[in-house]
């Protein structure tokens, strides 16, 4: 019959290979490295590390950090893509004015879990269609006393930027939610 894949342990250099059909996909080298779709890691203490298929752009885990590494004679840069649609991954649908197109948390411990402090989050802002996507930036923080975020600064479909305002008007617009006055300072490098 035909091979359909296998599972074989190496001695020359200690690493565990699967294979599919004669390729080989996955190792597990003698220093514990998961590798998907290489056979060498790009650098010691790398822990994890999978190649896409023409082997120019890497996702590594190591030294306490997930990299995203590409390598080729172009001025291009590795992209790291957060995506969202209805319906399934199989068979997306459209996404919705107001949907969540993705989010980063930051999150830390204490006694019983891990409690968010900050959140990036873009929001599709505005109906889509082909070729138009229009999307507003949300920036987030825990106040003291509070795991949950508020909304403290957005980048809007138009460029605006708001600070205490989810609807900014202008470039640039402060709006304190109190009575209170707002300031907004300038300063140079002597604290003036």
């Amino acid at each position: 019959g035909t091979l359909a894949g296998e599972i074989h342990y190496v001695h020359d250099g200690d690493s565990m290979r699967f294979n599919t059909a004669t390729a080989e996909q996955m190792r597990i080298t003698s220093d514990g490295t998961l590798l998907i779709s290489d056979t060498t890691a790009t650098s010691s203490g790398n822990t994890f590390q999978a190649n896409d298929g023409d082997n120019v752009t890497a996702a590594i885990m190591a030294n306490n950090a997930f990299y995203v590494q590409r390598g080729q004679a172009t001025t291009a840069g590795a992209n790291f893509i957060i995506q969202a649609n209805r319906g399934t991954l199989t068979s997306p649908a459209n996404s919705n004015n107001g949907d969540n197109c993705g989010q980063i948390l930051f999150r830390a411990y204490h006694t019983n879990g891990h409690y968010t402090s900050a959140i990036i989050r873009c929001i599709q802002d505005g109906p889509n269609g082909t070729n138009d996507m229009p999307g507003t930036l949300q920036f987030s923080t825990s106040a003291d006393g509070s795991a949950t975020p508020d909304e403290r600064m957005r980048i809007n479909l138009s460029g605006n930027v708001g600070i205490g305002t989810t609807n900014p008007t202008t470039k640039f617009m402060v709006q304190e939610t109190s009575a209170s006055a707002v300031t907004v300072q300038f300063m140079n490098s002597i604290g003036t």
